[in-house]
Parts: C-alpha cells; structure tokens; sequence
C-alpha cells in the first residue's frame, strides 16, 4: 500500500468513526484532536474521490452504475419524449366546431343558383410618352467652362 493509499484510508476510517460516533463535527474533530478544517478538507476530498476513484473496487460500485445510468436514461428518455410533445403535439386549446366557418362567410352568403360574372379583361393599353425630358431642357441655357491646368500640374 503506498502513502497515499494509507492517508486515504485513515482518513475514510476516521470519518466513518465520526460517523458512527453522532457527535458534532467540532466536537468530533475536539475529541479526536483534528482541526476543524483538515476534516472538511479530507471529507471534501473523500467525497470527490469516492466518485471516480482507482481507491474504490471497481466490481463494488459497477451494480449501482448501472442501476443510476438505466435511471437516468429513462430520465432522459421522458425529458426527450415531453420536449417533443410540447414542440409537435396539439394544443390544449378547445376549439367550437362553428369557429371554423368564421372565415367561409362569402360561401354562405352567395347564392349558388345564380351564375358566375364573367372575368372582366383589361382591353386598353397606357401610351408611354416619349421625349418628355427633352421637352423640359429645351428652355435652359447651357453653359460651357473650361479649366487649364499649369504643366507641373498635370500630373498623374
């Protein structure tokens, strides 16, 4: 057994003695002569170790592994199955069968012995105008300007 093997199992044998005893943590650690904080530093570390831990058999805990991962999964199952049945599933919204004819309005008021108009055709056709924009610059003056550059200037 190497040291560290030997400090975790004293301190596992110490806290179930603490266990076992009734007693406060303070008095427990009081009597025992360990301070307060090396016991919650070991229970914290025996607790974090004790759920991945080479120092416990494998064969011991692997019963309740499974039994924790088949629980889990039906958990996870069920979550799964409700998230899909509140995304895709009908709503609990009552409908009255008579909410749906709200919208056939214009099929129950026509009378259906009468025939149907004919389908009305556009027959004329909008004439573009064309030289509109020259008609509108013909009474502006037009103005030339022109700039000379230097020579060193006309650079590029």
């Amino acid at each position: 057994m190497t040291k560290k093997e030997a400090r975790h199992h004293e301190w596992s044998s110490r806290i179930a003695s603490y266990k076992a005893s009734g007693l406060s943590v303070a008095k427990w650690c009081e009597d025992n002569g360990v301070t307060l904080e090396q016991f919650k530093y070991w229970n914290r570390k025996l607790k974090k170790a004790s759920n991945s831990s080479p120092y416990f058999s494998i064969s011991a805990l692997g019963a309740t592994y499974r039994r924790r991962s088949i629980i889990s999964g039906k958990w996870y199952e069920e979550q799964f199955q409700l998230a899909q049945q509140k995304r895709f599933g009908a709503s609990s919204e009552k409908t009255h069968p008579d909410q749906l004819d709200l919208f056939n309005e214009a099929e129950a008021e026509a009378d259906p012995t009468k025939e149907e108009p004919l389908i009305e055709t556009v027959t004329y056709k909008r004439k573009k105008q064309r030289g509109g924009r020259e008609a509108k610059l013909d009474g502006l003056r037009v103005e030339t300007v022109e700039y000379r550059l230097p020579a060193e200037e006309q650079v590029c």
